[in-house]
C-alpha cells in the first residue's frame, strides 16, 4: 500500500458504487492502515497537484465518447483564427464559403449546439476533503466507523478532518449511526471531539439523548446527560410532547451520575433545569390569561417539563427553586379564586360545565381551567415538598412537608378533594 501511495496512487477516486480507498480500509484494514491512509488523503487534499490533470484521451475513455484534440496555446499562437477553427473538428461549425477570419472577427456560433457529455461517475469530485467523501448514498467514512463501532477509526478519521455533522442523503449523521447500532465508545469519542450534534433526521425526529433513552441504550445515556446541551434538546423536546418512560431513564441516569460528579456540573444542570421550569410556567400563566402555546407546544408537555426539571434541580441545588416564588404566589390566588366560582357546584352538585370561570378567561371553558389548574398545582407540591426546613420542625421518615404547604392543603381540604 504504501508502495502505491508512493508512486502516486489517488485516493479521491470512488469505486463504481461511490465506496472510497478509506471506506474500505473502514471495513476491512487497521489503525495502522488507516492511519497511512488518511495521512495521504489529507495531503492530496491540500496538495495543488491533488487534481490530476487527465489527458484528452483518458478523459474520452471514462466518459464513453470521443472528444475533439484541444491544441496547445503555442499552436494557437502560431496560427490564424480560421486555420485554428478549420483544425479542431467542433461538431456543427463551419466557416461561410469564400469568408476569411481575423484575429479580431468574432467566432461564428455552431449551428446546433452538441449534447452535452454527461459525467463520469468515476471523475474524481473534488467538493469535499478526501476524509468527507460520501458514497452513492451519501455515507461517509466517519458514519462507517461508528456503524461497525471502531471507536480508534472514528478517533483517526476526526484528527484528519473527518467532519461528524455531514448527514447522508436520508439525513443521518454519524452520531446517529452510533445511536441505531448502541455505539457507546464511538459516541463518547464524537461527544468529546466534537461537543453537540444534532442527531435528527427524517426518520429520528427525537434528538440523542431521547433516542438513546428510547432505544434503552443506558451507556449512551450516561456519556451524553453529562452534556449540558444534549440536556437541553431533551427538555425542549418533553414541551413538545411528553413520555413518562423516556422522563424517568433519563432521570435515574442523571441521579445516578451525578453522585459522582463535581459541585460545578450539579449546578450546572440545576441552573439548567430551572431556567427551563421557569420558562414552562411563564407559557402556563399566558394561557391562564389566554394567550396560545405555540404550534410545537401541548399543555401537558409545558406541564409535564416543569415538573421534570423542578424535581431534578431539588435534588442538585434546591437554593435556585427560590426564583420562582412569583410562581408560587399566583397558584395559591388562583386556587384560592377558582375555589370561590366552583364552591356552587361543590354545594349543589352541579356539573362543572355548568359552572362559568370570569377569572380565567372567556378562551378556556371551566373543565380546561381545572385541568390546568391541576397541572399547577402538582407543581405547586413538588415545589414544595420534602424541601429543607427549619430544625424545630419535626420530620417525617417518608419526607418533609413544609408549613406553607401543610397550610395550603388545610385551608383547600375540600375543594382539593372534589376537583382531584
Amino acid at each position: 500500500m504504501n508502495e502505491l501511495l508512493k508512486a502516486g496512487a489517488n485516493c479521491r477516486l470512488q469505486a463504481s458504487h461511490g465506496m472510497t480507498v478509506l471506506m474500505y480500509a473502514v471495513l476491512n484494514g487497521s489503525d495502522a492502515i488507516l492511519e497511512s491512509l488518511c495521512s495521504a488523503a489529507q495531503y492530496q487534499s491540500s496538495s495543488k497537484q491533488e487534481s490530476v490533470k487527465l489527458s484528452p484521451s483518458r478523459v474520452s475513455t471514462l466518459s464513453g465518447r470521443s472528444l475533439p484534440v484541444l491544441m496547445k496555446p503555442s499552436q494557437v499562437l502560431t496560427k490564424s483564427s480560421s486555420q485554428v477553427l478549420e483544425s479542431s473538428s467542433l461538431p456543427g461549425v463551419s466557416l461561410p464559403s469564400g469568408s476569411t477570419l481575423s484575429a479580431s472577427s468574432p467566432l461564428p456560433l455552431p449551428s446546433s449546439l452538441p449534447t452535452p457529455l454527461p459525467l463520469a461517475k468515476s471523475l474524481p469530485t473534488r467538493q469535499l476533503p478526501i476524509v468527507n467523501m460520501q458514497d452513492r448514498e451519501g455515507i461517509t467514512a466517519l458514519m462507517l466507523a461508528c456503524k461497525v463501532g471502531a471507536s480508534s477509526y472514528v478517533d483517526i478519521l476526526l484528527r484528519y478532518g473527518a467532519q461528524a455533522h455531514i448527514r447522508s442523503f436520508r439525513g443521518e449523521n454519524a452520531l446517529t449511526f452510533a445511536l441505531m447500532h448502541d455505539r457507546v465508545h464511538c459516541v463518547e469519542v464524537l461527544v468529546q471531539r466534537c461537543g453537540f450534534i444534532d442527531a435528527r433526521s427524517r426518520n429520528h425526529l427525537r434528538g440523542a439523548l431521547f433516542t438513546a433513552a428510547e432505544l434503552n441504550e443506558t451507556g449512551i445515556i450516561r456519556c451524553l446527560v453529562h452534556q449540558p446541551s444534549y440536556i437541553q434538546q431533551f427538555v425542549d423536546e418533553i414541551v413538545q410532547s411528553p413520555s413518562r418512560v423516556e422522563e424517568t431513564t433519563v432521570e435515574v441516569a442523571l441521579r445516578d451520575e451525578m453522585k459522582q460528579g463535581s459541585e460545578e456540573e450539579k449546578t450546572t444542570v440545576a441552573v439548567l433545569c430551572i431556567k427551563q421550569a421557569y420558562y414552562c410556567l411563564r407559557l402556563l400563566m399566558g394561557v391562564v390569561q389566554g394567550v396560545p402555546l405555540g404550534s410545537q407546544q401541548s399543555l401537558s408537555g409545558v406541564a409535564e417539563c416543569a415538573k421534570w426539571c423542578i424535581k431534578l434541580c431539588k435534588v442538585f441545588h434546591e437554593e435556585e427553586l427560590e426564583c420562582l416564588e412569583p410562581f408560587w404566589i399566583c397558584i395559591e390566588r388562583m386556587t384560592e379564586r377558582q375555589k370561590e366560582v366552583l364552591t356552587p357546584s361543590i354545594t349543589t352538585g352541579r356539573s362543572e360545565a355548568e359552572s362559568h370561570d370570569e377569572g380565567w378567561g372567556p378562551a378556556i371553558l371551566p373543565s380546561s381551567s381545572t385541568r390546568l389548574l391541576l397541572s399547577f398545582i402538582e407543581i405547586y407540591v413538588l415545589g414544595h415538598y420534602n424541601l429543607k426546613v427549619a430544625a424545630d420542625i419535626p420530620q417525617k421518615q417518608n419526607g418533609v412537608i413544609q408549613p406553607r404547604l401543610r397550610h395550603f392543603f388545610t385551608v383547600n381540604q375540600v375543594f382539593l378533594k372534589y376537583i382531584f
